[in-house]
């Protein structure tokens, strides 16, 4: 994919760091300290969800190479 797609495909997600920190403090405002890791699941679980679904398909219909 990187030779394919260039730099892109190793740069992360910019969002996803500021998705975290977001939801913990607005949960840590609400519940205390353990609402902080509660806030961060609560927020990117879809995220998460999806990258593992989409790698999931991709390793099913392309094969590695030997």
């Amino acid at each position: 994919i990187i030779k394919f797609a260039g730099m892109g495909a190793k740069l992360p997600i910019t969002s996803f760091g500021h998705s975290l920190m977001h939801a913990a403090l607005e949960k840590s405002e609400e519940m205390g300290v353990l609402g902080v890791m509660s806030g961060m699941f609560d927020m990117v679980s879809v995220g998460i969800s999806a990258a593992i679904f989409f790698a999931f398909i991709t390793a099913i219909i392309f094969k590695p190479k030997s």
